[in-house]
This record gives structure tokens, sequence and C-alpha cells, in this order.
């Protein structure tokens, strides 16, 4: 019972400020990830994907950027943050822009070899 007792006191006794920073990246982090699942589930599905894509683009930004300034992550200056934040995105975007091309091409392919009649 004394070695709960003294966790306890110590749990009520911390600043929890900190916490809160972490959570908010990590939710970020999931918004991100969800708008690209679900980019990528549309576009695969031949639907209107870019509800999706834009926004987790922007997301990727965001988030990718966050992580390089915040002082939980890598307490970057602000300026190199920014120039970071916008490699990663456009590495993304290349690999979505890839994922795009490839889509057309596969569904082009699949269409030209569907017989008529």
């Amino acid at each position: 019972m004394v070695p709960v007792a003294g966790a306890t006191l110590y749990l009520t006794s911390i600043d929890y400020s900190f916490l809160w920073r972490y959570v908010g990246g990590t939710n970020q982090v999931v918004a991100a990830v969800m708008l690209w699942t679900g980019a990528m589930y549309l576009m695969k599905n031949n639907k209107f994907h870019w509800i999706c894509s834009i926004p987790a683009l922007f997301m990727t930004a965001v988030v990718s950027t966050y992580f390089f300034y915040a002082p939980e992550g890598f307490n970057l200056d602000y300026g190199i943050s920014l120039v970071l934040g916008m490699v990663v995105w456009l590495a993304v975007l290349a690999l979505f822009v890839r994922q795009l091309v490839k889509h057309k091409t596969a569904g082009n392919y699949e269409e030209s070899n569907v017989k008529v009649g």
C-alpha cells in the first residue's frame, strides 16, 4: 500500500503541461495518417480522392514542420524547420504523384484490355 500511495502522491505533484504537447502532436499525426489512408482508398477505388489528398498534403507540411521546430521534437530554428518541413512535403508529394501515375497507368491498361461484346 505504501508504494501505491507514494506513487499517487508523486503523480499529483508534477506538472502535466508537457504531456499535452505530446498529445497534441500525436493527434495531428493520427489525423494526417487517416487523411492519407482515406486518400489512397479513394484513389484505388476511382473516387474523388482530392477531398482527402489536399488536406493530407497540408497536414503533412504542418506536422513535419512542427516536429522540426517544437521543443519536444528537434528544437531547430524556425526557418530551418520550414525548409525541412517543405523537403518532407515535397518528398511525400512526389511519392503521391508517383502512386497517382501508377494507378492511372494501371487503370488505362485494364480498360484497354476489356473486350466489348
